[in-house]
């Protein structure tokens, strides 16, 4: 009795141990992977690592638990639901499932990031979700120190994620946890510690900056106002390397918001211009996003089906052209394929009905309300990104562990308030 008690605790600690390094290789290498070696050199890396690791992960799982009892995670299965639903309804079910090409964030994709979520909240403690945010953190600083570097020769850094966008929502999901780590009156560290926190933020907020994503800075300024109390010396000098960075890297910057106005002007008085006109310094964002957007609502109020079900899930390149805009010819990117409505929102709401946008904006909003403060500007500055974007492999992973961290909480005394 006691060898098969022995034996059975040693099994436990085995497969926990397991799973945490398999997760840790999940946080740490999905963001820093790519390879020259495919034609899309990032994301379909990355997706891949998650299908391997995340096979493994499910069934060991089930291995060790023979029941799958979703407690504290019904906020989700309304999404799941439906994204189940609108893919039986697709117009094309096997890009559905498995995703657009080069992306491959279909219905399988998402099934994934929903079971990696669950399981990290049924078999992790707080400990260990701290010690995968910690090592996300590290993975993070290696990528802004790539981004820097590359800025020698691109206008824009994408560093390893793949497109500038992308790197500062990725980035943005880092900067309020250094800055709560550094100004959080809670926390004691030891000075060198404090030196190492500034040398993080010092690289990640750079990386950030240079990205130069218009988004990113909204996202990163709307949420400041959620960001919690802390000690006033050690904000500011966040604050003097922030803006240091800022002053010593604007004139590209200044130059996107020369167009942003342009756009917003153009916008309002409904004036139309050709895109080569000399007023553009760099390109027209703004027009184009507000010309996709039309067409994409085009598409949601074609058929009750496109409002009920949608298109389907990762179909959008598929219907736009057949609702695209003449006014987009005029554009910088009037030869590309617009394979998103570079709005998230936007992108459920064609591509899975309304109920599947309601049903994320449950999601969301639920999340939101159970997050610790310090976790609040983090969500902030991913929904805000959101509005111009969307989230790719490495940002989606983040957001679901914090998803399993929130959904872990909610089983403990403290969960929510400013814990």
């Amino acid at each position: 009795m006691g060898k098969t008690c022995y034996y059975y605790i040693s099994m436990k600690n085995l497969y926990k141990k397991s799973m945490f390094l398999m997760y840790a290789i999940l946080v740490f290498f999905v963001p820093i992977l790519f390879t020259p070696f495919t034609q899309e050199a990032f994301e379909f890396p990355k997706i891949t690592l998650i299908y391997v690791l995340g096979t493994l992960i499910f069934s060991l799982f089930l291995l060790f638990n023979k029941k799958l009892q979703f407690r504290h995670f019904n906020l989700v299965i309304p999404l799941l639901v439906i994204y189940i639903v609108s893919t039986l309804f697709s117009l094309d079910v096997y890009t559905s499932i498995w995703g657009y090409y080069s992306r491959f964030m279909g219905l399988i994709a998402f099934i994934f990031f929903v079971f990696l979520s669950y399981i990290s909240s049924e078999i992790f403690s707080k400990d260990d979700f701290y010690k995968l945010f910690t090592l996300s953190l590290f993975s993070t600083f290696l990528v802004s120190l790539y981004g820097i570097f590359q800025y020698s020769h691109v206008e824009r850094i994408y560093s390893t994620i793949g497109q500038p966008n992308w790197l500062a929502q990725y980035l943005l999901l880092s900067i309020p946890l250094i800055v709560y780590l550094y100004v959080s009156k809670k926390f004691s560290f030891s000075k060198p510690f404090y030196i190492i926190l500034l040398i993080l933020y010092t690289s990640v907020f750079m990386s950030f900056w240079l990205s130069f994503s218009l988004s990113g800075f909204l996202g990163l300024f709307i949420s400041l106002f959620f960001f919690p109390k802390g000690d006033t010396k050690r904000y500011m000098h966040l604050l003097l390397i922030s803006l240091v960075i800022i002053f010593t890297n604007f004139s590209f910057f200044s130059a996107r918001v020369n167009d942003t106005y342009i756009d917003v002007k153009r916008f309002i008085t409904e004036s139309f211009t050709v895109y080569a006109e000399d007023s553009y310094l760099i390109s027209d964002p703004g027009f184009i996003r507000k010309e996709v957007w039309k067409g994409t609502i085009n598409i949601f109020l074609a058929s009750p089906k496109n409002m009920l079900f949608g298109i389907g899930p990762q179909t959008f390149p598929y219907v736009f052209p057949f609702y695209r805009n003449a006014l987009l010819n005029y554009s910088s990117e009037w030869d590309y394929i617009i394979n998103r409505p570079h709005n998230y929102y936007l992108e459920l709401l064609v591509e899975l009905g309304i109920f599947g946008l309601l049903a994320y904006l449950y999601l969301i909003s639920s999340v939101f309300k159970k997050s610790p403060d310090y976790l609040k500007p983090v969500f902030i500055g991913f929904f805000i990104t959101n509005i111009f974007g969307w989230p790719v492999t490495s940002t989606s992973l983040v957001f679901w562990l914090l998803v399993g961290y929130i959904n872990l909480k909610s089983l403990s005394k403290d969960s929510g308030g400013s814990s």
